[in-house]
């Protein structure tokens, strides 16, 4: 029995088993009962909490309508949404309010797909964003071969390396004091022609999530301690639309965050270009309902002040619709052309 016990708790506790357990007999298939794990488990604390997790993460795993919620610090499980075995849908965990994909447990991304957000998120991770910067923004210098990082728009370089200090232009790689004094504004012909296209929508899809980040610390910051200037922009009764302002954001920029991605697969065309209009609209929107919250000057509220607040709110929201709605039925009708995308 002692080795029966061991063998358990080593399933159990050491190897993180989150699937059932099988006989260890070798070559035997056979999977233990819950009730026999139990009894082997049951006099010792932490042996019965971790085979209770192993019993719930299998329930959860075996269930249809059930998944783990994928948001940090979370354990908790999300019932999905109707019709989630058709098609992805939204799913959201009732303790968190975490709000991510039924189909690949991703946070939620509409409106690119699973396998498309999949083929995004790789060029990512295996550090294709990196690469394209550095291609992008550093060149060898033509005499010590060093490499030299572009952070200006001036084309007129001076290597720092303190045995070399050549100075040389960006655009024809000459000495700049013999060559053209500045070569004419043109962008550098680089091989990698996918990587800089990769790298501007990179750029816009990052910008989105570093806005959002400013503006959740902003939004934290005067709930927590200027709630004096909320109640002198805002009013006592309407406190509640700077929430309004943030969630409208949070919900827009993700939306824009993964539209930028989609439009990098996309290929352009007629129909892309209305695409690109509708994605630019809800983009000077969320610019000016932005502005609502960092105006620091506005200290005194009106309702012609909270009311375009309001409108601004609406405005975004329906642009959002609207950007996703064309996507949809592109999708639909089949009128996308994707590039760069196997």
């Amino acid at each position: 029995m002692s080795c029966w016990k061991q063998y358990i708790s080593t399933q159990l506790l050491e190897r993180n088993r989150s699937e059932r357990i099988s006989c260890p007999t070798l070559n035997c298939q056979h999977i233990l009962s819950d009730e026999g794990v139990f009894k082997l488990a049951c006099d010792d604390a932490h042996l019965t909490q971790a085979f209770r997790r192993l019993v719930t993460n299998n329930f959860v795993q075996n269930h249809r309508h059930l998944t783990w919620c994928p948001g940090a610090n979370c354990d908790h499980a999300a019932r999905l949404p109707a019709g989630c075995l058709v098609e992805p849908r939204l799913a959201i965990c009732p303790l968190c309010s975490e709000r991510f994909c039924s189909a690949c447990g991703e946070a939620w991304h509409e409106p690119i797909t699973c396998d498309l957000l999949r083929q995004w998120h790789s060029r990512i991770y295996d550090g294709t964003s990196s690469n394209a910067w550095i291609l992008l923004n550093t060149q060898a210098c033509p005499k010590c071969h060093v490499k030299i990082e572009k952070n200006g728009g001036c084309n007129h370089m001076v290597c720092q390396t303190s045995s070399c200090q050549y100075s040389f232009c960006w655009i024809c790689l000459k000495e700049w004091d013999l060559g053209c004094g500045g070569c004419p504004d043109k962008t550098v012909q680089f091989n990698f022609p996918e990587m800089k296209i990769y790298m501007n929508y990179f750029k816009a899809y990052t910008k989105q999530a570093d806005l959002l980040k400013e503006e959740l610390k902003l939004v934290d910051c005067l709930q927590e301690q200027r709630p004096d200037m909320l109640e002198q922009r805002f009013g006592s009764a309407n406190k509640d639309l700077l929430q309004q302002i943030f969630l409208t954001l949070l919900c827009c920029r993700r939306t824009l965050m993964y539209t930028h991605a989609f439009s990098y697969f996309l290929k352009k065309d007629n129909v892309s270009e209305i695409f690109e209009l509708n994605l630019t609209s809800l983009e000077l929107g969320l610019d000016k309902l932005a502005f609502f919250l960092h105006d620091e000057y506005n200290v005194s509220f009106s309702n012609i002040y909270l009311q375009n607040i309001r409108d601004q709110i609406k405005f975004c929201e329906l642009r959002r619709q609207i950007l996703i709605a064309y996507v949809k039925e592109g999708y639909d009708v089949g009128m996308w052309k994707f590039q760069y995308a196997h």
